[in-house]
C-alpha cells in the first residue's frame, strides 16, 4: 500500500484513494465534481485524475461532514474556509492509518 510523504508530492489515483479511505469511486467522482475548485486536482498519464494527501483529507472530510447531515453549502463553506468553522486541525490529519503504511 502507498503512503503519501508530507515532503514530496506523492499523487494517488482514484483507485488508490478509494481503497485507502474506503469511500467508492463512484462518491469520490461525486465529491470531485461538487469539490473541485477546492481539491487542487492534478492530471496524470491517460488524464486520469491524481490526489494529493490535501485532496485526500478534503474527500474524507466532506464524508464526514455529509455524514452528519449538514447541507452542500455549508459543506462548500467549511472546506472553502467561508465558514466560521476552522479545518485546521482536520487538515493536520493523515487520510491514511497507521496499519496501511
Amino acid at each position: 500500500m502507498q503512503s503519501i510523504n508530507a515532503e514530496s508530492e506523492e499523487l494517488l489515483t482514484i483507485d488508490q484513494v478509494s481503497m485507502i479511505v474506503d469511500i467508492p469511486v463512484s462518491t469520490i467522482r461525486k465529491y470531485c465534481s461538487r469539490y473541485r475548485k477546492y481539491l487542487h486536482l492534478k492530471r496524470g498519464d491517460n488524464n486520469a485524475l491524481m490526489f494529493t494527501k490535501e485532496s485526500i483529507q478534503l474527500l474524507v472530510k466532506a464524508r464526514e461532514l455529509t455524514r452528519q447531515g449538514l447541507r452542500l453549502n455549508t459543506i462548500v463553506g467549511l472546506i472553502s474556509g467561508q465558514s466560521k468553522s476552522n479545518l485546521t486541525t482536520f487538515m493536520d490529519m493523515d487520510p491514511i492509518p497507521p496499519s496501511e503504511k
